[in-house]
């Protein structure tokens, strides 16, 4: 496995190479959908100055239990 690091419109992103493909995860699209975002089309993401680290997925959204896993409530979810 093999770190990289690109440069997006909105920062720097950090992912990885492994077996022949590059793989960038978890990299916000929106603004996370809470408050007055919630129900509303998304929002671009404000820009970041450090890395960005993108080598894992993001959290899932809200969802009940299941046998797929746990309940969660999380819903920063636009990645």
């Amino acid at each position: 496995m093999i770190d990289l690091t690109v440069l997006t419109e909105y920062g720097p992103v950090r992912g990885f190479r492994a077996d022949g493909c590059s793989e960038f995860l978890g990299i916000p699209f929106a603004k996370p959908p809470v408050g007055e975002l919630m129900f509303k089309h998304p929002v671009k993401p404000e820009p970041w100055a450090d890395v960005l680290e993108a080598s894992r997925g993001s959290a899932n959204p809200v969802q009940g239990p299941s046998s797929f896993g746990p309940k969660c409530q999380n819903l920063d979810c636009l990645y």
